[in-house]
């Protein structure tokens, strides 16, 4: 079987762009942080973390967290500036 038959049995997008690609794509950036950071390459800052009780929602945690900024996240993990689009 094609493997473009598989993906469409899988997701209706063609080419099988979809949740199973996505899953996957996540899965790599997840082992490639594990990775950078376990052996030394990058050298993230954390961000302030308060622990609240009961635990709000994921919107409300989402809302109170003051974001970092991209170009900051990008030197930490060694994006040169060329290659980072704003």
């Amino acid at each position: 079987m094609h493997p473009a038959q598989v993906a469409g049995a899988i997701t209706p997008v063609p080419g099988g762009v979809g949740p199973m690609t996505v899953a996957k794509m996540l899965e790599n950036t997840v082992e490639a942080a594990l990775s950078g950071v376990a052996f030394g390459e990058w050298s993230l800052s954390k961000l302030p973390l308060e622990l609240l009780r009961p635990v709000p929602s994921d919107i409300d945690i989402a809302r109170a967290q003051t974001g970092k900024p991209a170009a900051l996240l990008g030197e930490e993990i060694g994006i040169l500036p060329s290659e980072l689009d704003l």
